[in-house]
């Protein structure tokens, strides 16, 4: 009932505005594709209100009964309803603004700004190196670690990358020609991406082993450390030739990847690009780095591993401190010089497997620990080229140590005062061989009376001194 009555009041209202003028139609002037109709004499606001009105009583009939019948009380006595308000919706453009421009066309106007934003700094890219002062005895420091490296009486002479580094991979190829020179330098890329988390002993035992397997699974015994053959070659032997690398389950299927990729794109010989190297699976920049500079010879960037992270830092030749080894690089090849670059890895290697260790560096041996009078810095007074180097040899207590010596030495000072009122004499002390200091974890058994220092305090109470080792590390 509500849809035939709402159809009867617009056909009224159309047939009422059909009789009173006639309609104009105009185009759209946002969208030329819609035709608009207007009335010519009738004011749109009274026909908006009459449509609004039919409307008003039409949804109210089909309500309930009782608005039927007093919309129709309304309509006998003359009066009109007043409908209900409509919503009034604000439409604001905040973004742009549109005006008609006299030929009939849209112009699109912005906004006028109120501040003008600064210009976007310049993002620096994380791969390009920083521009960095060279620390001032660094040409000093390099040529006394190349005097201890390569002298006949230097203490880091006899370094294992010395003869077991990934340039002696490819020594014990057999087959000459270019062939053979492709072997060479394919022995050295799987010795580079086995040496990772590997010492220098252990990698050169599992390409030696990997090379010997696989010539014994040849037909014909001629099978060598060639891409060809090590990416025919079951998995199981690959495993049983490399298991005392670290992480050699990962790395097995790594470099047979790298074999078939190599032989099947490389016609068996590695690329020669920086880019083509990263695309392996296992190979990262120290690694290709390395392998351009010792099979094709090019010097495109410095390797840099664990030791020359580490030993670059306690030089000191990083301000401020390196975190990566990536950083290390950016910093290096800012300012050592571009003939160093190919020496640089090779040198401190082998003076970190010798003397400048992880754990316990022998600064005893070392020539950068003893004070040099250097000329040009702090008018050449005598200043130490290592600025981490420990002759004492001692390890710096830390202090969660010092504290535990602290609660140690209160406790017993507490046990032997109680002795001393005990025994009314205060040298009974001293011949105390064992000590009982409760079921904690603050405990020290059978201390030897040489670890005591009996003596009187400011109250005239005695008191006593503990000295703690420190454990060593493992």
């Amino acid at each position: 009932m509500a849809k035939s009555a709402l159809r009867s009041n617009f056909n009224h209202s159309e047939s009422s505005r059909s009789s009173q003028s006639s309609l104009r139609s105009r185009t759209s002037v946002f969208n030329t594709s819609v035709t608009l109709y207007e009335l010519d004499d009738v004011d749109e606001s009274k026909t908006n209100e009459s449509t609004l009105d039919g409307l008003g009583r039409s949804s109210g009939s089909s309500s309930s009964k009782k608005s039927r019948t007093r919309s129709s009380n309304n309509e006998d006595s003359g009066s009109v309803s007043s409908p209900r308000p409509a919503k009034r919706v604000k439409l604001e453009v905040k973004e742009e603004e549109r005006e008609l421009s006299s030929s009939g066309s849209i112009q699109t106007v912005s906004p006028a700004k109120s501040k003008s934003k600064s210009p976007r700094k310049p993002r620096i890219s994380k791969s390009e190196p920083a521009s960095v002062s060279p620390p001032p005895n660094w040409r000093l420091v390099y040529d006394k670690i190349a005097e201890m490296r390569y002298s006949a009486t230097g203490c880091a002479k006899d370094a294992a990358v010395d003869t077991m580094g990934c340039h002696s991979a490819g020594e014990g190829e057999e087959q000459p020609g270019p062939e053979g020179e492709k072997n060479k330098r394919f022995s050295i890329l799987i010795s580079l991406m086995l040496s990772s988390q590997t010492k220098d002993v252990v990698t050169h035992t599992a390409v030696n082993n990997l090379r010997l397997a696989l010539k014994s699974h040849s037909k014909d015994g001629s099978g060598t450390l060639s891409a060809s053959d090590l990416a025919s070659a079951p998995p199981s032997l690959i495993l049983s030739a490399i298991s005392k690398v670290g992480f050699y389950n990962r790395k097995a299927g790594y470099i047979q990847q790298v074999a078939v990729k190599c032989r099947d794109d490389y016609g068996g010989d590695v690329p020669k690009t920086l880019e083509e190297l990263l695309e392996f699976t296992g190979v990262g920049k120290k690694m290709a780095y390395l392998m351009l500079g010792s099979a094709w010879g090019l010097n495109i960037g410095i390797g840099v591993d664990v030791h020359v992270h580490r030993i670059t830092n306690r030089l000191g030749w990083h301000k401020p401190t390196t975190k990566t080894p990536e950083e290390t690089r950016l910093s290096l090849e800012s300012w050592l010089p571009l003939e160093l670059h190919p020496k640089i890895n090779h040198l401190l290697v082998g003076f970190g497997q010798t003397v400048c260790t992880a754990v316990k560096p022998k600064c005893t041996e070392c020539s950068l620990s003893a004070n040099c009078s250097v000329e040009g810095i702090e008018g050449g007074t005598q200043v130490p080229l290592c600025p981490s180097a420990n002759i004492t040899g001692t390890k710096p207590k830390t202090k969660a140590k010092q504290i535990i010596k602290t609660k140690v030495e209160a406790k017993v000072t507490r046990i032997i005062r109680r002795k001393v009122r005990e025994t009314e004499t205060e040298t009974d002390v001293v011949g105390l061989n064992e000590l009982e200091l409760g079921g904690d974890s603050e405990t020290v058994q059978k201390m030897d009376s040489e670890k005591f220092q009996l003596g009187e305090s400011g109250d005239g109470e005695p008191s006593i001194k503990i000295e703690l080792e420190d454990e060593e590390e493992t």
